[in-house]
């Protein structure tokens, strides 16, 4: 049967559906590698929301890494938050203060300010105390939470 094919043209038709036929594979056997990438069980991956009277705040762990990240509103521009952390045997300490609270302002509300805090080499089950002006808002263990699915095309952030 090769031996009458070769030297022929073949139709149009014939090589638009065999290009046809080869997308249609090769899109079903990325879909079936993208279920199974959305099967796999994530890491493992604990969190919690904390609220404040200036804005939420995520801590999150996951492979090892905790996060606490989050926007807090700022009365004045001079408000600068930071964050401290303090390993403790009881835990981690983390304490977000106001740098500049001493600091001579002027009167207009300053833009909120983006918080973002590593903290490497922590555990699922680390005891953590989130504190914010000498407040704690949080204390205890992060419960398990799920990943979001990452969108069509790429990864989740």
């Amino acid at each position: 049967m090769l031996e009458k094919i070769k030297g022929k043209r073949l139709p149009i038709f014939v090589v638009a559906s065999l290009v046809l036929v080869a997308l249609v594979v090769f899109g079903a056997i990325r879909a079936y590698r993208q279920s199974k990438i959305e099967e796999e069980p994530p890491t493992d991956m604990r969190g919690t929301m904390i609220s404040t009277s200036f804005g939420s705040l995520k801590l999150v762990y996951q492979d090892g890494t905790t996060t606490l990240e989050g926007e807090l509103s700022r009365s004045t521009p001079c408000v600068d938050w930071q964050v401290g952390v303090m390993r403790l045997d009881a835990g981690i300490s983390v304490d977000i203060r106001d740098e500049n609270k001493e600091e001579i302002c002027v009167q207009s509300l300053g833009m909120p300010q983006v918080i973002t805090e590593k903290i490497l080499g922590t555990d699922t089950d680390s005891v953590y105390i989130v504190g914010l002006e000498g407040t704690i808002l949080f204390q205890g263990m992060l419960d398990p939470v799920s990943l979001p699915p990452a969108p069509a095309g790429g990864m989740a952030q």
